[in-house]
């Protein structure tokens, strides 16, 4: 089976598609950190440690307390939540090397 061509709408240059690609690359890395951050701040809510932002302390306990069973369920959902994102940080790596490589820009180390 031979490669796909991959036709250009008018008026987009190869140059300005891979700076889109770059681009899109760059929004969602935003867009994990964003997701990281919410994860952070759920345990930090769990635990009572959770000060939002513009204030000085932290927040009200959740009532009733987690348990030793809802600390586990909440560590599985942001361990199984952290491999996504490790699986995604891949896979975006992996786009971003190609686009250097037909920029032919070294990567860094």
């Amino acid at each position: 089976m031979s490669m796909p061509r991959i036709v250009l709408p008018p008026g987009l240059s190869e140059e300005n598609a891979l700076a889109n690609i770059i681009a899109s690359i760059a929004l969602e890395e935003a867009a994990l950190a964003h997701i990281i951050n919410a994860e952070g701040e759920k345990i930090q809510r769990v635990v009572g440690t959770f000060v939002p932002e513009g204030e000085t302390e932290p927040m009200e306990p959740l009532v009733p307390a987690p348990d030793a069973e809802d600390m586990q369920a909440i560590n599985t959902t942001v361990g199984d939540m952290m491999e996504t994102i490790s699986n995604i940080e891949s896979s975006l790596h992996s786009k971003l090397r190609t686009v250097l490589a037909v920029l032919e820009i070294p990567p860094a180390v």
